[in-house]
């Protein structure tokens, strides 16, 4: 949450898209080694060891934070004091509520694909720790040079953060319907792939939407984005539940039953934000 802090006091909207673009890429990059070096060295050394190092290295971090990250407060925006009843507000704000149920923790359960159904997949195939790694470098080179690049592009043609938002929503169906087709270790890995270029570009513009929504820049920027993390832990929480029950009816039949509640959410919300774009409009008219 400092990070992604540090990225929101940017001064304009194209400062902050960037920022999180950059933010989210050298995350991944950051997982995208961690998960092939980690499953190459299980492979040779066993998990124990794996676990000891891992603990070791997080040391690395520290003296870079020290030298390189600027110690300075973030400039408030909003109000200052949160109060419960306006934290009512802000949740059942039409903007929000939706934003959450409809989009946010739908696309944070569907990035389970990666994190949980496709190690039990592969490891029902009898493929090993090594190979499983590599399927998750795939997502990261996605996330960390794919994803910077196209949206250096989209924000070069000024195309909405909402439109991307839902193109990247639409994509991610796309990667649960590939697999769907062709459930197969070599499909599960080409879904990943378009996962990876779904996510590379939806969560960054989730961020640029979300931070333009008036209830966000009411209640302060720093506040709503920890509320917008707890909102995507909570998707990413219950995606491996989501994706056990589901997928208890039989692989195809669960993944494919995903894909079309992904795909009714986001259409709900595509259908739902228009309506109350018009009504705005049609209030401001009047008025």
């Amino acid at each position: 949450m400092g990070l992604r802090g540090l990225v929101a006091t940017g001064k304009s909207s194209h400062e902050r898209t960037h920022g999180f673009s950059i933010l989210n890429a050298g995350i991944f990059a950051g997982m995208n080694c961690g998960a092939v070096i980690g499953a190459l060295l299980a492979q040779r050394i066993g998990f124990s060891y794996v676990m000891i190092l891992a603990s070791l290295m997080i040391t690395v971090a520290l003296p870079f934070t020290f030298l390189l990250t600027v110690n300075s407060k973030p400039t408030i925006t909003g109000n200052d004091k949160l109060t419960l009843a306006g934290l009512r507000d802000f949740f059942l704000h039409k903007d929000t509520f939706f934003f959450f149920l409809l989009i946010t923790i739908p696309s944070a359960i569907t990035t389970s694909f990666l994190t949980y159904f496709f190690p039990v997949f592969s490891s029902s195939l009898d493929v090993n720790q090594g190979d499983i790694g590599r399927g998750f470098l795939l997502y990261g080179i996605c996330m960390v040079f794919i994803g910077p690049l196209l949206m250096k592009f989209f924000a070069h043609k000024k195309v909405n953060a909402k439109h991307l938002m839902l193109a990247s929503c639409l994509v991610g169906v796309l990667s649960l319907t590939t697999f769907w087709s062709f459930p197969t270790f070599v499909g599960a890995l080409i879904a990943i792939v378009i996962l990876g270029i779904s996510d590379s570009v939806g969560l960054v513009s989730q961020n640029g939407y979300f931070m333009s929504i008036p209830a966000t820049e009411k209640i302060g920027h720093s506040n709503a984005l920890s509320f917008y993390s707890a909102m995507k832990k909570a998707g990413q929480f219950s995606g491996p539940a989501v994706f056990g029950v589901a997928v208890s009816l039989g692989t195809l039949v669960g993944v494919g039953l995903i894909a079309s509640t992904y795909l009714i959410t986001t259409i709900s919300f595509g259908l739902i934000s228009n309506k109350a774009r018009r009504e705005a409009k049609l209030f401001n008219d009047l008025d």
